[in-house]
């Protein structure tokens, strides 16, 4: 552990997942085979203090290979309850500012579980190997958004 980073004991637990939004759009003849796909991915938080609750909420739309033409999107919301959410907040402007460990793992769990969600959504489908890539869940802290490419 680096001087920057400290250690943060903080009791977090997912209580819910939801999916919000989830669409399958008609893809022309001509743009098949679909070998490689783009995601556009926008992650949002929010925050209920009074009950300690944090919503996570990805939304990712898979794009052909052309990155053009839109083929589905899912939404899902990922609900997690924090114990002592206050302390995270500024009393003056009411806003959460949670340390960029917990951003992190908050982050890093929603994107698996909306993969395993896509999994599940997309079976069967023409998107059946939209499968959403590994990534970095550093590179949402900032961005809050990224564009991916994934080949099967």
């Amino acid at each position: 552990m680096t001087k920057k980073e400290q250690q943060i004991d903080i009791n977090l637990q997912i209580i819910a997942i939801e999916t919000l939004n989830f669409s399958l759009l008609p893809c022309e003849e001509s743009l098949m085979p679909l070998n490689t796909f783009h995601f556009n991915i926008n992650l949002q938080q929010k925050y209920i203090l009074e009950k300690e609750l944090i919503f996570v909420i990805p939304q990712v739309d898979i794009m052909h290979e052309n990155n053009e033409t839109k083929l589905g999107t899912i939404k899902i919301n990922c609900i997690f309850n924090v114990k002592e959410l206050s302390k995270f907040c500024d009393k003056k402007t009411k806003k959460v500012s949670l340390p960029p460990q917990i951003v992190n793992t908050l982050n890093s769990i929603t994107i698996s579980t909306c993969r395993g969600v896509m999994a599940s959504h997309f079976k069967g489908t023409i998107l059946h190997n939209a499968i959403l890539p590994l990534m970095d869940p550093n590179s949402f802290s900032l961005e809050k958004s990224k564009k991916i490419n994934a080949s099967k």
